[in-house]
């Protein structure tokens, strides 16, 4: 991928591509701004109603309410230009501006 096509836009995240804390054991820590948390809380909820809605009631569903808050609970806001530091780790984040929530985060590890 080149230019334009290597940025992530929110238009090509696949619902089924969170099941990493959503049906998984994991237990690490993640980050993400205020606006992009309450844009997952709105995108999961409605993938959820839509499959529960959907028609085929015979199938278990990808992802439930219980689910969404589970992972809800997991995961911890930073602001704009806010330094956080994990294991050496140092991490903040810029406005990417592409959309609402989105961020590039700038990370430093020492040696």
């Amino acid at each position: 991928m080149q230019s334009a096509e290597a940025l992530p836009l929110i238009d090509f995240i696949e619902c089924e591509s969170v099941d990493i804390m959503l049906k998984t054991a994991f237990r690490g820590r993640c980050f993400m701004t205020h606006a992009t948390k309450a844009i997952y809380r709105m995108l999961i909820g409605d993938f959820i109603k839509i499959a529960k809605f959907g028609g085929n009631e015979s199938k278990q569903a990808l992802f439930t309410e219980d689910d969404l808050e589970r992972t809800m609970e997991k995961i911890e806001c930073i602001d704009y230009h806010e330094q956080k530091e994990v294991n050496g780790i140092r991490f903040w984040c810029y406005v990417a501006g592409h959309v609402l929530g989105a961020s590039m985060f700038m990370i430093e590890i020492d040696n």
